[in-house]
């Protein structure tokens, strides 16, 4: 952007204020990017484990063993929320509480991060 030269005695505190203030916007909303972006990989990641388990993919597969493994982590403090006789039944609930949690847990703080 074009700036005109600027003549004696102009003050440059309002400015340069407004240059600061939108950057402070612009960094704000990076964070608030950055969080959502993260919280959605989480929520990706659990997602496809669920269907993985309900699609009976080969557990010994490396990408599949991989999903599994941080899936299970990341829903550690989930695991038997609800029993069931079903195996399947019991990830989708269970691991779906946990993807839904991270989902707003994760939105709340992209919220938070913007402010």
């Amino acid at each position: 952007m074009f700036r005109y030269p600027l003549s004696a005695g102009t003050d440059l505190s309002s400015e340069t204020s407004s240059v600061f203030r939108e950057k402070g916007v612009s960094e704000m909303r990076s964070a608030s990017r950055a969080v959502m972006a993260i919280t959605v990989t989480l929520v990706l990641v659990i997602c496809l484990g669920i269907l993985f388990v309900l699609a009976n993919a080969n557990q010994t597969n490396m990408i599949v063993d991989f999903v599994m493994d941080i899936g299970r982590w990341l829903t550690t403090p989930f695991q038997n929320l609800f029993w069931m006789q079903n195996r399947d039944q019991a990830v989708l609930v269970n691991w779906g509480i946990a993807a839904v949690v991270y989902l707003f847990v994760g939105s709340a703080l992209a919220r938070l991060a913007r402010r």
